[in-house]
């Protein structure tokens, strides 16, 4: 047997023409870190993090642009409007180039310079873009590129340091017949914008060597803010100092009658005789933290890093309007929690050894199409929030775990009990070295029929506790099942039931520990080969399936144990390969060698699984691929995917990563307890739609045959869940003619039936 990942390979590839995913994909990124803004055709672009804020000055209408639409989601280091081409330019800290068509909605990504072989990866960064025409100017790490926007071709390449050497080049503009360009450590450069041979570095004087960050031309004259926040103008061939500013200019924006200077604190603007004209300091944020600002027709925008895009108008400075999109806090998410229709983000985190990052950070509540954010004083300035367990008789009743600090419950939004006091029954690990340190470290939480509330402790003997719904705490000792627990830098992973009522969680080096409630006893699957024949004992993630199978994800591998009650009966039991045969017969291994960071299970027992090469679905068995999604083939962020969840009424998989969060509009759906509310869609099918029909609202086992408005039979399949989907082909072969089709449902008892119809317009 070979154990290598090869039906699931994977290839990193990018293309120049990107993908609209807007018909079965869902983007819900965070707009709250804006880092730079730009202004054309009326309208403002804010970038946040690795997607746009489109704001219409004229309709006062706020849009996205992300990956949905085809942008790279990468992290944004520049955008500029190109007015002649209607398109805004984006520029990504990896060096790739995002050209959006504002009319079309399409986007084109320009590759080459992270193609370019004799640039390190680290000099690709886009620093500015400058427009002049149909010539889009891009300055970097290693020097300037230079664009064709119309021809989406590209020219030459300038690398202007001493002897052609490569060096950073932060800004660049061109004035009175000359480019001007400013590198971060050899001062200002200049070349005369129609010499016949740029590409020679002699062509590139240096004029000054006055270090500066920005450079550009206000009330045509050449002006730069210098290093030590100064603002110069060059004059006679030097620049001279005009003001000088105490604080760090965080941005510069010139327009014809104001220059626009952002501060993280404030928002200045200067007239042409470099007179303060305005002064904006009641920002949002405590503190403020603006990245840029600009003027347009007697409108400020304002964008901080924390709070997200503002407007204000010339006159009422101190009114600023709220711009943002209603989104997540973060986009570097730890946790996604779902039921149905609420979804929670935490972003607190751990590292792989189970050691707290000590973030200080509030949770996001999705609902009715609506981000609520509850920020960290809110919270009881809780730190290290990991995990959210949603109360399945209440979904507005949620634990939230700390892994420094306790537990938290809330209830509507508001704080009810904050478990993390030196005088509650949860204990601290104990530190010789530091006897006055505590910190209690809460990860993974369950509700009992019963609606008591299960979750794991790391590092002290109780290990495992129980939160009753009158409010007492019971703790159950481990040491006999993992001795020497207090004194590890261990932790627990996922807390699963089966249909029994046992428990289930995973450890950093002690494989799997199971507990039964009503005997008190505790289990344990751990040892690789000749032992449990885990992958690893470092078990990262587990879901229970709807056949009460235990699939296990571990750091290297995955595993399922038929039968988990076993583990307190059998000392030898042995955890289960998934091996399937690839297309050459020859038999593999799934998932080998993988970390998987998650495990959810869908309405039709399929297996969504997190890995870091992306995310797939697998079949029941594990032995058919259904999908596998990654950042070239979906609007991923990254392929590394840090936790799934899925909403069971409506087949929304949501995939969190430190990049944000996306959704996939699912078909598996939980089986429904009659065939009341079946539903087929799309419904009709037009002529253009080339995807799978999905008949929802099942019973799970029930039979579904289609047939044709005569009776002939097309299609007939049982349903493993809530759902099944048609291809609109008579039994997988040829597309079935334009038409009414009957749908004929029986339950599996056959106590139930229904019929609906689909209409097929070829």
């Amino acid at each position: 047997m070979k154990y290598i990942f090869y039906f699931f390979s994977f290839f990193l590839s990018l293309t120049a023409g990107a993908q609209d995913y807007t018909s079965t994909w869902e983007g819900m990124f965070s707009y709250h870190n804006v880092s730079t803004i730009t202004q054309g055709n009326n309208k403002i672009y804010a970038a946040a993090e690795n997607a746009i804020i489109e704001f219409d000055m004229a309709t006062y209408q706020t849009q996205t642009i992300s990956s949905i639409q085809g942008l790279v989601a990468d992290k944004i280091t520049a955008i500029a409007f190109a007015p002649e081409n209607n398109s805004l330019i984006i520029g990504y800290q990896n060096g790739l180039i995002d050209v959006y068509n504002i009319a079309t909605k399409k986007v084109f990504t320009i590759i080459d310079i992270v193609e370019k072989q004799s640039i390190s990866p680290s000099n690709k960064k886009i620093n500015k873009l400058y427009i002049k025409q149909d010539k889009l100017f891009i300055t970097t790490n290693y020097g300037i590129s230079v664009f064709d926007i119309s021809r989406l071709e590209f020219g030459d390449t300038y690398f202007i340091g001493p002897n052609g050497s490569q060096i950073k080049v932060l800004d660049i503009c061109v004035f009175d017949g000359s480019i001007y360009a400013i590198s971060q450590e050899n001062g200002v450069y200049k070349a005369t914008e129609d010499a016949p041979n740029l590409i020679d570095y002699n062509q590139w004087q240096q004029i000054s060597a006055t270090n500066n960050k920005n450079i550009f031309v206000f009330d045509n004259q050449l002006y730069a803010i210098s290093q030590t926040n100064a603002l110069v103008k060059f004059t006679a061939g030097n620049f001279v100092m005009q003001r000088q500013f105490s604080n760090e200019v965080t941005s510069v924006q010139p327009d014809a009658n104001f220059l626009t200077l952002s501060f993280a604190n404030k928002v200045i603007l200067i007239n042409t005789q470099l007179n303060n004209q305005l002064e904006i300091t009641n920002l949002p944020g405590l503190p403020p933290n603006v990245s840029s600002a600009i003027h347009r027709n007697g409108q400020i925008f304002i964008g901080d890093h924390n709070t997200g895009l503002h407007k204000t108008l010339f006159n009422t400075p101190n009114n600023l309007s709220d711009l943002t999109p209603n989104s997540p806090l973060y986009n570097d998410i730890f946790d996604v929690e779902v039921s149905p229709g609420h979804v929670w983000l935490t972003y607190g985190a751990y590292s792989l050894s189970y050691e707290p990052i000590n973030h200080a950070r509030g949770v996001s509540h999705y609902f009715d199409n609506y981000w609520t954010n509850i920020p960290f004083d809110d919270l009881g300035k809780t730190r290290t929030l990991v995990k959210t367990t949603i109360n399945p008789a209440n979904p507005n009743h949620v634990f939230i775990d700390s892994f420094h600090q306790g537990l938290i419950e809330l209830e509507n939004h508001t704080l009810v009990n904050a478990y993390n006091t030196p005088f509650n029954p949860l204990p601290s690990l104990l530190d010789p070295q530091y006897p006055d340190y505590r910190s209690v470290r809460v990860n993974s939480g369950y509700f009992d029929a019963q609606n008591n509330f299960w979750f794991t402790l790391t590092r002290v003997k109780k290990g495992l506790y129980k939160l009753s719904p009158s409010g007492s705490f019971t703790g159950y000792d481990m040491s006999d099942i993992m001795p020497g627990l207090e004194d590890t830098n261990g932790g627990f992973s996922d807390l699963v039931p089966d249909t029994s009522g046992n428990l289930y969680f995973g450890s950093k080096s002690g494989g799997v520990i199971a507990f039964n409630p009503r005997t008190k006893q505790f289990g344990r699957l751990a040892g690789g080969e000749g032992a449990a024949e885990l992958p690893s004992d470092n078990v990262l993630s587990l879901a229970m399936d709807n056949n009460n199978q235990l699939w296990i994800g571990t750091f290297y591998g995955l595993r399922v144990l038929y039968g988990a009650g076993q583990l307190f009966t059998n000392a030898n039991v042995k955890a289960n390969p998934i091996i399937f045969e690839d297309e050459e017969g020859v038999a593999q291994e799934l998932m080998a060698g993988l970390s998987i960071f998650a495990i959810t299970v869908d309405g039709n027992n399929n297996k969504w699984i997190a890995t870091e090469v992306g995310a797939f679905q697998v079949s029941a068995n594990g032995q058919k691929l259904l999908k596998h999604f990654t950042k070239s083939n979906s609007p991923l962020p990254t392929n590394t995917i840090v936790d799934i969840d899925i909403d069971p009424i409506t087949g929304m998989v949501y995939f969190a990563t430190a990049k944000g969060l996306v959704a996939y509009r699912g078909s598996a759906t939980a089986s429904a307890q009659s065939l009341a509310n079946v539903r087929a869609f799309p419904n009709p099918v037009r002529p253009n739609y080339e995807g799978l029909v999905t008949i929802d609202g099942l019973m799970e086992g029930a039979n579904v045959k289609i047939t044709d408005i005569e009776g002939n039979l097309v299609y007939e399949e049982t349903s493993p869940g809530g759902s099944i989907q048609w291809d609109t082909r008579a039994f997988g072969k040829h597309k079935v003619a334009s038409g009414v089709y009957m749908v004929l449902i029986t339950s599996e008892d056959q106590m139930e039936t229904k019929v609906t119809k689909i209409m097929v317009i070829r």
